[in-house]
């Protein structure tokens, strides 16, 4: 009878045991687990290469199903405040199975940028700022006749990515290279009065030259009186101040040459001289116009009241 009650006794006693560790251990568990899944996704997915294959071929719907895919897990990282990081990486895929997936290009930039956060922000970080250039960037050179898609590019680049990035000279990169596609957008058909920004991102960032380019470009262009006069304007200021940009440039070429050639002798001696051109230096054609092979003071004057040179 007393080895039929231990028989029975122990495994009662072992079940007892583990209940009580899973009670104990199970609150803290249960929490770490929250935490983990509210912190951290596991991309199922195969990478780039190997999903290509996968498909058997059907490349563009299967393109669709992870585009859906995208969207649904976007949603639903949004109602759950979570941070979504791993929409770069469906897009690494998508674009492998169809590069030229014209819906993937409009809202990519929106659905990395846009982030829910656990504190109720809604802005990612500079990783998925760099990850919408890129994603934007390729849309370009899969539709490089696209206005709309260079001028979504642009506006992408100078004006919302530069709230990301800390370094103030790579911001200053960022909007010139953002002012040059929304340029470029111009010329492929966009509204002028939609590119018109482009120009003073260039003022800013000391691409004079490159502004008075654009809005020249967008006057020859418009068909509207009112939008022409605008350009107008805004061009003859511009106009001004790359003529005294150009004035102190060759001025300046004109104290290097001074320097260069005869610095024993004051400034004032040498402007009464000729100018001192390097023979081999300046031989053919193509050098004849140039500012160091000038031969007297008179075409340097002519130079300079020629006003600006704009590319």
């Amino acid at each position: 009878m007393q080895a039929r009650l231990q028989s029975t006794l122990l495994p009662l006693l072992f079940v007892a045991a583990c209940m009580g560790g899973i009670a104990a251990t199970q609150t803290t568990l249960a929490q770490q687990v929250t935490r983990v899944k509210l912190r951290d996704d596991v991309y199922a997915l195969p990478p780039p290469e190997a999903i290509v294959p996968m498909s058997l071929g059907f490349r563009h719907a299967g393109a669709d199903v992870l585009w859906v895919k995208l969207l649904l897990e976007y949603g639903s990282h949004w109602s759950k405040r979570m941070y979504f990081r791993e929409g770069a990486l469906f897009g690494e895929d998508i674009l492998a199975l169809d590069p030229k997936h014209y819906t993937f290009y409009k809202y990519i930039d929106t659905i990395l940028i846009y982030q829910p956060t656990d504190t109720h922000s809604s802005t990612g970080d500079v990783e998925d700022c760099r990850a919408a250039r890129r994603f934007l960037e390729r849309g370009t050179q899969e539709f490089p006749y696209d206005g709309e898609m260079w001028l979504r590019y642009g506006q992408f680049v100078a004006f919302m990515a530069p709230g990301f990035i800390k370094d103030p000279r790579e911001v200053e990169r960022w909007r010139v290279d953002g002012a040059k596609a929304i340029g470029r957008a111009m010329e492929l058909g966009v509204a002028t009065d939609r590119t018109m920004a482009a120009a003073s991102v260039l003022n800013r960032a000391g691409e004079t030259r490159a502004a008075v380019a654009h809005l020249e470009r967008a006057y020859s262009i418009t068909e509207d009186p009112a939008e022409r006069e605008k350009i107008r304007v805004r061009l003859e200021a511009l106009h001004e101040s790359v003529a005294v940009e150009e004035a102190g440039r060759v001025l300046k070429r004109v104290d290097t040459s001074w320097r260069r050639s005869m610095p024993f002798a004051s400034r004032g001696t040498y402007l009464l001289l000729s100018p001192n051109p390097a023979v081999a230096a300046c031989a053919g054609r193509d050098r004849a116009a140039d500012l160091d092979c000038l031969k007297s003071w008179s075409e340097v004057v002519d130079l300079l009241q020629a006003g600006p040179r704009v590319p």
